[in-house]
């Protein structure tokens, strides 16, 4: 049985939303890698791991 117009329209909202949540979470991590990359280094540089680096670490490639 084929889809109803109604199913098709909402399917294709749907799919929609979804690149286009995807393009927006891309264009966030890219535009914030570089001062990521800076809150990094500053800690290596200085030799110190703290809980800070490590909370940000994990919510910025975990979630």
């Amino acid at each position: 049985m084929d889809p109803s117009p109604e199913e098709l329209n909402a399917f294709t909202i749907a799919a929609y939303m979804r690149v286009t949540s995807l393009a927006v979470a891309a264009y966030d991590y890219l535009e914030t890698q570089p001062t990521a990359w800076r809150f990094y280094r500053e800690h290596w540089e200085s030799k110190r791991l703290t809980i800070s680096v490590l909370l940000f670490a994990l919510l910025r490639y975990y979630f």
